[in-house]
């Protein structure tokens, strides 16, 4: 396996395409405008604070949908 992938990175990996993916991505040089809010809402789900108890064992009394980042995020309170 490891042959294999020797050979297609002897190929294929350029300084111009690793230089290209710095830029894409806003890190070289340096771009805060590169992605917006709505790019990390995915990570929104970390900004929640952990339930007190589990809705598994609790059984589920109130049941909350929000609409957030295109999605729906289900939160469960016992």
């Amino acid at each position: 396996m490891a042959g294999i992938f020797c050979k297609a990175y002897d190929k294929e990996a350029s300084v111009e395409k690793a230089k290209s993916g710095f830029e894409t991505t806003g890190l070289w040089p340096y771009d805060d405008q590169k992605f917006t809010d709505d790019d990390f809402c995915a990570a929104d789900v970390t900004d929640k604070p952990l339930p007190t108890s589990s809705a598994a064992t609790a059984g589920i009394d109130q049941m909350k949908v929000e609409q957030n980042c295109n999605a729906f995020t289900i939160y469960f309170y016992p």
